[in-house]
Parts: C-alpha cells; structure tokens; sequence
C-alpha cells in the first residue's frame, strides 16, 4: 500500500536521525498551524501519487547533482527485509 509505504519510509528516517516517530509525520495535512510558502495548498493536502515522476521532467539538467551525489543517487528498495 502506498500509504503504508510512506510510513514505513518516515519511521525509518525519522530512527535514523535518532527522533520518535509521531503520528503528525505522516498526517501533516491535518496541522492547524499557519503554513506561510508558496506551496501552502499543498501542505493541506495528503500525499499522492500522481506527482511521484514528476522530478523525471527535469531529469535533463539533473546530470551535476547526481555526479555530486554519487552513489547516493543509486535506486535501492527500502524496508527490503
């Protein structure tokens, strides 16, 4: 499930960085606070999936990126055990 996949991701960051999942992580569309961004909208909204690939469209001039970031760029599947 998507949803559960994206849970899994934030527990997983979140326990890298030494920092307690909460529930809000993944429900931030829920929050009441103030959002002062351009992307305002989006933050009051739950993630979906039609915007996954859209990174692709600017795949062209992301060569220098991926050159500094090395192998950090290589896919890898998360929560594989």
């Amino acid at each position: 499930m998507w949803w559960m996949t994206s849970k899994r991701t934030c527990a997983a960051s979140l326990e890298f960085c030494e920092l307690e999942f909460e529930q809000g992580c993944v429900e931030f569309y829920k929050t009441e606070r103030t959002v002062h961004s351009a992307s305002s909208e989006q933050v009051r909204r739950p993630l979906y999936r039609e915007g996954v690939d859209h990174w692709r469209h600017y795949e062209p001039w992301l060569g220098p990126l991926k050159e500094a970031l090395g192998p950090l760029t290589s896919p890898r599947t998360c929560n594989s055990s």
